[in-house]
């Protein structure tokens, strides 16, 4: 018995929130979508990555100005005299004994571990670190307003699937406004047909009229579950149940004026005149290959004949 009591009051729960929980959906207006659509969108993370990227390399190529320092180790091992003659030498191991002819001649293999420590310092390269530094940092800049552009282009997108929205919700309540009215016309119609004032024909044209105001509103609803669904792949994220607030205003726009304003302002025509100097220092770099370049170097190195990083000599 108790078992029972229990579904019915499940069921009257449920039955409840079914019928309550639209009452509450939440609304979401154009500001909360766009902040979504730019904190989530999927292509605007790609290009934050590509951003990344483009930061980095930059650093990379600001590196090059820095001085490069090389820990080695090389090993070798030789019976030809003249190798193992200087061996012996970096190893600080030469005894006079070794001037034997025999042994100048035909010595016994030996092991060399040689260590070797290098700092490099670019001092000129003609120009090509300063003209890779440039190129990288032109294309960060181009990749930054290829990222702006896309976060436009989908400030765009959420704007046309938000003004969908507010069409098909609105479609919505000129349908049930003609269901309503096609209801009462074809309660007229068969009151007048029953009074003998009116014909059949009347009749069948107010069902008709109100069976196509019905499936307007069927398609008027499944529009906007459409246009939700286009707004939450656009923000990549899941809603839930919500409803599209109504837009309060409207900006007046001057069109000459925002023409104007796009030609001058559009990032990806911006990213493209960088990219295009980023070309250039590119192929400056490339030159560069073709000048004296001065460089300053220092090494450090020890020798052992048993082990690696031994200071035997």
């Amino acid at each position: 018995m108790r078992k029972k009591n229990f579904f019915r009051i499940f069921q009257v729960v449920f039955f409840f929130f079914l019928i309550v929980a639209p009452l509450f959906a939440r609304e979401l207006s154009l500001k909360d979508f766009i902040n979504l659509a730019i904190k989530n969108n999927l292509d605007l993370r790609a290009y934050q990555e590509e951003v990344k990227a483009a930061k980095l390399e930059y650093e990379a190529a600001k590196g090059a100005r820095f001085p490069r320092l090389k820990l080695e180790e090389y090993f070798y091992r030789s019976d030809i005299p003249s190798q193992v003659f200087m061996f012996k030498l970096n190893q600080e191991d030469f005894k006079a004994s070794d001037f034997e002819i025999k042994k100048l001649n035909n010595p016994s293999a030996r092991n060399n571990f040689e260590t070797r420590l290098t700092i490099e310092l670019p001092i000129w390269l003609g120009g090509k670190i300063g003209a890779e530094i440039k190129a990288a940092e032109f294309h960060l800049k181009a990749i930054e307003d290829l990222y702006q552009r896309k976060e436009e282009e989908i400030i765009l997108e959420v704007y046309k699937a938000y003004l969908f929205a507010l069409l098909s919700k609105e479609s919505i309540k000129v349908a049930e406004s003609s269901i309503a009215e096609a209801k009462e016309a074809l309660k007229i119609a068969k009151a007048r047909y029953e009074a003998g004032t009116a014909l059949l024909s009347d009749v069948k044209r107010a069902e008709v009229y109100l069976a196509t105001a019905e499936e307007s509103l069927v398609r008027a609803k499944n529009y906007y579950s459409v246009a939700k669904k286009r707004l939450e792949v656009i923000t990549n994220t899941f809603l839930g149940d919500f409803e599209v607030a109504e837009l309060t205003n409207l900006p007046e726009v001057n069109l000459e004026k925002i023409k104007k304003v796009a030609l001058e302002n559009r990032k990806d025509l911006k990213a493209l005149e960088k990219e295009i100097q980023a070309k250039k220092n590119s192929y400056r770099a490339v030159l560069s290959e073709n000048l004296p370049q001065i460089s300053a170097f220092a090494s450090y190195g020890l020798n052992d004949k048993d082990k690696p990083f031994g200071s035997e000599g």
